[in-house]
């Protein structure tokens, strides 16, 4: 998150995908609050939404097999970043490559702590 929060300051990039006009229905409600909820910001390269949810999704996946779900979790997490106008495609890539690093980092620390 410190590399997601610093990469925020350092090179500020703002979403200007959500439209203006949204049609009517239960569904676009839920895109409206969410646009309330979560105004464009500053916050968007990379995505901490995937990165976060890939890193939670590797650790779970790798200590339990059988928790096979947490790739479907993921995969909507990832795909309704950019259905929802949160995130440029590339915010998605950077945040995949920041979820690996993140994993990466945490077995290497999970390693050296078997060993002591």
């Amino acid at each position: 998150m410190l590399i997601g929060y610093l990469t925020f300051l350092l090179f500020p990039v703002k979403t200007v995908l959500r439209p203006e006009n949204i049609t009517t229905g239960f569904w676009t409600s839920l895109v409206k609050m969410s646009y309330l909820a979560d105004a464009p910001g500053f916050n968007n390269f990379p995505s901490l939404h995937v990165s976060l949810s890939l890193l939670v999704s590797l650790i779970v996946y790798n200590r339990d097999k059988k928790q096979w779900w947490v790739w479907i979790m993921f995969t909507g997490i990832m795909l309704s970043t950019m259905f929802i106008k949160q995130h440029y495609f590339i915010d998605v890539i950077a945040g995949l490559l920041l979820g690996i690093i993140g994993y990466l980092v945490y077995l290497r620390l999970r390693e050296r702590s078997l060993q002591s």
